[in-house]
């Protein structure tokens, strides 16, 4: 398991790579929040925060009772796929030491995103454990970790960190007290995701992940999360159908999300005296990884409920169908989106393009959010500094929000949401 820790190496020793840090402040009439965000910036990736993290981290603000539980009760939130980690970050600076359990997560075999969220833990001034002692309630309790979608495994000399199966079992390690019953093991209350529906291979692995955790660990879990408006012809819903899950959206309203805040003046850190001057790119998968699973090397889980085990063959068996399948039939597949997912364009590939492909004066590409509406000035001694308006050009008001739950309990977790709202 791989908690916490600081290194001496960094991953990033490319003259290539501009690294950089910035600060997003959160605010209402009771508290005021900054979070400082590492940034990494290369010609050939980036992490980058994207508009779906700043819309899921203001709702996370507006309704952090949500995800606040006790020291003998915490909440314990799950972030996929977490990139710079935004949400994660702002959920340790914003809730009380050892009333949340928060468990960071991106892909295997990508140390240089789970590095990165180390540093900025760090960087933010967050202290760490993972003891449920009494004696250590002025430190958080946090968890960083590689883990796969679709990946139901236990932990191997390949992958130390293990899959889903392993995360449960360390999971379950954590006690949790409620209404005053006898402690039981520990189950992932709330599963946070922002962009995660970028890439639609992923799509399946991804949703039978959030499935299991839901449907064999925890019913009453919630997956939260936001994503970005980028084709009309993909759609979820037959996926939702299929691992047993339904989704409602959440209007900005409910929340008061008003664009006009995420305002960039400026306010950025160089990280070793390296500012942020080079045109930034995503690619459609960062540092392209194998997703197959080894036979050989995949270790299963024993399990005496015999169903669970029959539950994740079957899942293993659908996501190697899905990742083997063509994406044009993803796109013909029945079921209608959640939402509208109208881009302006005829074409899927030209929706994406519109985000991820076009260039800066030929040189490069800058994400949308930053490419549409980015301002350049000089400092006087010819270096170009970058301030981004991240809510111009559609990058934001693209951004959708989704609550996925158990599949026919939709309709009473919304609205038992709806109803508490109206008492913050």
């Amino acid at each position: 398991m791989d908690f916490l820790s600081s290194s001496s190496s960094s991953p990033f020793s490319s003259t290539h790579q501009r690294q950089a840090c910035k600060r997003y402040h959160f605010v209402s009439e009771q508290q005021t929040i900054s979070v400082k965000v590492l940034e990494l910036l290369d010609a050939d990736f980036g992490l980058y925060v994207w508009p779906s993290a700043l819309v899921l981290s203001e709702f996370i603000f507006h309704r952090l009772d949500m995800f606040t539980g006790s020291i003998d009760n915490p909440k314990i939130i799950l972030e996929l796929g977490a990139g710079t980690a935004l949400p994660s970050l702002l959920l340790a600076k914003a809730t009380a030491p050892g009333s949340t359990v928060l468990i960071t997560t991106d892909r295997p075999y990508a140390p240089h995103i789970l590095d990165n969220i180390h540093r900025a833990y760090k960087e933010n001034s967050i202290s760490w454990t993972m003891d449920q002692d009494h004696d250590q309630q002025q430190r958080h309790r946090l968890m960083v970790r590689s883990l796969g979608w679709g990946d139901f495994t236990l932990m191997s000399p390949r992958n130390p960190d293990g899959g889903l199966l392993q995360l449960l079992k360390d999971v379950s390690g954590i006690e949790q007290v409620k209404e005053g019953r006898p402690s039981s093991p520990g189950k992932i209350d709330i599963i946070l995701g922002s962009d995660t529906f970028y890439n639609p291979p992923d799509f399946e692995p991804l949703l039978a992940t959030v499935s299991f955790i839901i449907n064999r660990h925890n019913p009453d879990c919630v997956f939260l999360t936001t994503y970005q408006n980028r084709s009309a012809k993909r759609n979820i819903d037959h996926l939702l159908e299929k691992w047993g899950l339904e989704g409602r959206v959440i209007e900005w309203e409910a929340f008061d999300f008003d664009m006009s805040k995420f305002v960039n003046g400026g306010d950025t850190d160089g990280i070793k005296d390296e500012s942020l001057t080079i045109p930034l790119k995503r690619v459609e998968q960062e540092l392209e990884l194998d997703q197959e699973l080894d036979e050989d090397e995949e270790q299963e889980s024993e399990k005496d409920d015999e169903g669970e085990d029959r539950w994740v063959r079957l899942a293993k068996e659908e996501i190697r169908r899905a990742m083997s399948t063509p994406e044009v039939e993803l796109s013909k597949m029945p079921g209608l989106a959640l939402v509208d997912y109208s881009s302006g364009s005829d074409h899927e590939e030209d929706a994406v393009s519109q985000i991820d492909d076009a260039g800066v004066d030929g040189k490069g590409s800058m994400p949308g959010s930053a490419r549409e509406s980015a301002s350049v000035s000089d400092d006087g001694n010819g270096q170009e500094n970058y301030s981004h308006k991240m809510g111009d050009g559609g990058s934001l008001s693209s951004v959708h929000f989704l609550w996925i739950c158990k599949r026919g309990s939709g309709d009473n977790v919304f609205a038992t949401w709806v109803r508490s709202r109206h008492q913050v």
